[in-house]
């Protein structure tokens, strides 16, 4: 992602951050209707800002691996209130495995999600089929039922099953195709059906709020009160009607007023403002809440459009009571919402803990959602349990916006998905400027880029799995030596990383000499594999050097050594003054 490597860029992100305004400490015992005269100053001034513009430029977060996310950057000065980031657990996959990994001893429901394959449902064209239904069997047993969601894609985790192949059933309008699959295979499969997507005339949508109403959730209840109408708005910006229905599951806990209460989706968001004015935080006792009682009645209450962007925000600041024994589990409700074709966006706030964090990003990533996370101001890692605490995963350096830009702008791309016509997103990369240290920037770029290459990968590394660099390519004579240069830096980066174990730059020098290697052989995945087997490396580093104006733009992929897959890609600049002179 860009990133001007210079510390003026540091500098300003900190002044950004100290002018962020804290968040006065909420207590069980705060409502909504009980906030002081500051804070309901703080709700007023925030109500009369204009609508903030869903289609402002994306800006980074970036947490403590070095692996950057995208969110909404802000159209107006921020103000006090709150404020989110998320992290997309899909797209950092490696990253996500890491933090299940790292929180494997904390208290939670099993989701074995260590191998993953997305299926992507087109028609004859190559487009996008949301809706498409899917079903995947082994022999005489059905192992999942899915419908794709707006962008066409569905999720399938063979480490849930002990079979090995797969017979996949895809269908959309009543034309159905089978296809094989089996464990080991590509992370991403496109799955062709013999037919043309109908895009309809109005896009329908079904956004649900399922909302943690106890008592320390005042602020939050208040913040949706006061800007639903914004929301609206920003989701009727398009070149085409849509059609949203909004509706809300409110819950709490055994022992308080009520557990689940339902507000049924309505398509007059007045009406539904008015309803939901009416809503206050009481109660809560112990910390845990009965968040899976509040998704089952998500699930199976409301009655959802067949057809149509589908999506839950689940906002809270607690876990889920998960030792109630019920057999409705998260993992049961996350399995439901994928064969319903429902993403769940999961909203963290307040002092939400690490179990909790956990419950909540692992309903977004099984149903391609992401995580999103309050921040009130703070800098740095937070181990949760008070104001101010952030997610555990962010490190120093994130951005954060306001929440309800977070959630327009992730609505905003599932309408536009389902209309055939995706959001643009704009062209993302890190840079390398010069200064009076190029060698210290370079090393920065390629850390970063190397950094970024793991967290996106779809499949597992550990500090065993072996990585090995091949020497960058390049196409223009006068960059050869420069290709070299940059082929060094890698190598720095990518040894100096410690989520892998980089092979010898001799050893690898070697066996390519042998077999007499050559770039081109990338292209070939039986080259690839036979390199992986001579050196041992599970993954290869590799790329291409290219001069462009003022700059050289440098493209690295990491590629999987025993299937020849392109596992993720990243793309750097550098100044033409930072390369040999």
């Amino acid at each position: 992602m860009r990133r001007i490597i210079k510390l003026i860029l540091i500098t300003f992100l900190l002044s950004l951050f100290s002018c962020s305004v804290p968040v006065p400490e909420k207590t069980a015992e705060t409502s909504g209707e009980e906030s002081s005269a500051a804070d309901k100053d703080v709700y007023a001034k925030e109500s009369e800002a204009p609508p903030v513009s869903a289609s402002a430029p994306l800006a980074e977060t970036k947490d403590s691996a070095g692996s950057v996310s995208r969110l909404a950057a802000p159209s107006i000065p921020a103000r006090s209130g709150l404020k989110a980031a998320f992290a997309d657990d899909n797209e950092q996959f490696n990253a996500y495995l890491e933090f299940l990994e790292k929180y494997k001893s904390v208290p939670q429901i099993n989701f074995p999600v260590k191998e993953r394959i997305i299926f992507k449902i087109t028609d004859e064209t190559g487009a996008a089929l949301p809706d498409a239904a899917i079903k995947v069997s082994a022999g005489s047993k059905e192992l999942m039922t899915a419908k794709t969601v707006s962008d066409g894609l569905t999720l399938f985790f063979p480490s849930e099953y002990k079979e090995d192949a797969y017979r996949v059933s895809a269908s959309y309008n009543g034309v159905s195709k089978d296809f094989t699959a089996k464990r080991g295979d590509r992370r991403e499969q496109i799955l062709k059906l013999p037919v043309k997507r109908k895009i309809p005339a109005a896009m329908p949508a079904d956004i649900l709020f399922v909302l943690d109403t106890t008592g320390s959730m005042g602020e939050e209840i208040e913040r949706l009160k006061s800007t639903l109408l914004i929301i609206h708005e920003n989701l009727q910006a398009f070149p085409f009607t849509v059609n949203i229905r909004f509706g809300m599951v409110m819950f709490k806990d055994r022992g308080d007023s009520y557990i689940t209460q339902t507000i049924p989706f309505t398509s007059d968001v007045k009406e539904f403002q008015k309803t939901v004015s009416k809503v206050s935080a009481s109660g809560g006792g112990d910390t845990p809440e009965d968040m899976q009682t509040a998704l089952q009645a998500a699930l199976t209450g409301p009655k959802w459009i067949d057809s149509g962007a589908k999506l839950i925000f689940l906002i809270t600041d607690a876990p889920a009571h998960i030792d109630y024994g019920q057999q409705f589990t998260l993992l049961e409700s996350a399995k439901l919402a994928r064969a319903k074709g429902i993403r769940i966006h999961s909203v963290g706030t307040g002092g939400l803990s690490v179990e909790g964090e956990i419950n909540l990003r692992q309903s977004a990533q099984y149903t391609m959602g992401k995580y999103i996370f309050l921040t009130y101001g703070e800098r740095g890692e937070s181990e949760g349990g008070a104001p101010g605490s952030v997610s555990h995963h962010t490190g120093e350096n994130y951005t954060s916006d306001k929440l309800e830009t977070i959630i327009i702008r992730f609505a905003k791309e599932d309408i536009a998905a389902y209309s055939g016509k995706p959001l643009e997103e704009k062209d993302d990369y890190f840079e390398a400027s010069d200064g009076k240290d190029g060698i210290s920037i370079l090393k920065e770029l390629f850390s970063s880029m190397v950094a970024q290459l793991a967290s996106y990968s779809p499949l597992l590394i550990t500090r065993d799995t072996t990585a090995a660099v091949i020497p960058l390519d390049t196409t223009d004579k006068t960059a050869l030596s420069n290709a070299e240069y940059f082929t060094d830096q890698l190598y720095f980066a990518a040894a100096e990383y410690k989520g892998w174990k980089s092979v010898e730059r001799k050893d690898l020098q070697k066996i390519l000499n042998e077999i007499k290697f050559n770039l081109s052989g990338l292209a070939d995945e039986a080259s690839i594999i036979k390199l992986g087997e001579l050196s041992g490396a599970k993954l290869l580093i590799t790329g291409s050097v290219y001069i462009k104006d003022d700059a050289f733009e440098i493209y690295l992929k990491l590629i999987d050594a025993e299937t020849g897959e392109t596992l993720s890609v990243t793309r750097g600049k550098a100044d033409k003054r930072l390369g040999i002179k």
